[in-house]
């Protein structure tokens, strides 16, 4: 089965057939350590490009059924904040769909290029004598060089580099 037919699947499991045709799927190329995620305001799972090839059949099925479950639950009225959608009207979900309950894959990402962190920061120069280490982002440097002008939130006046 594909990934529309394994939606279709946990709807018509949990009695919901009818916000199975509504459920919208969406590949993320973003994500590089969760396989998937519900959006409840859109319909929407979005559903990782990077790591859906590293899993097994067995591993996209109990992903696209886990995201599809807490859809099904919200649409029921049902979502703990403190739990994160996965308390005990979403692990029963899951078991209506044949599915162990669980929150977290087991895939190896490591072979996936992650994002960057944070980002270099660049010292700045201006009147304040408060903080002689203050600094800007990369995008602010950049500007800064090509004759951009900014000035200081604290003391007004221009900064330069």
């Amino acid at each position: 089965m594909n990934v529309r037919e394994w939606v279709q699947y946990a709807c018509d499991s949990c009695n919901v057939s009818e916000l199975g045709r509504t459920i919208n799927i969406k590949w993320n190329g973003r994500f590089t350590s969760c396989a998937g995620r519900a959006n409840f305001s859109l319909n929407l799972i979005e559903l990782s490009s990077k790591i859906w090839p590293l899993m097994n059949e067995e591993q996209q099925i109990e992903t696209i059924v886990h995201e599809t479950c807490h859809i099904i639950d919200r649409s029921n009225g049902n979502f703990s904040r403190r739990l994160g959608g996965h308390d005990i009207s979403w692990q029963e979900l899951m078991l209506d769909c044949g599915i162990t309950p669980k929150r977290y894959h087991k895939v190896d990402t490591s072979s996936i290029k992650k994002r960057r962190g944070r980002q270099a920061r660049f010292q700045f120069y201006c009147a304040c004598p408060s903080d002689p280490k203050r600094t800007i982002g990369p995008t602010q440097y950049k500007r800064l060089r090509g004759g951009a002008e900014y000035t200081c939130r604290t003391c007004k006046e221009p900064i330069y580099v």
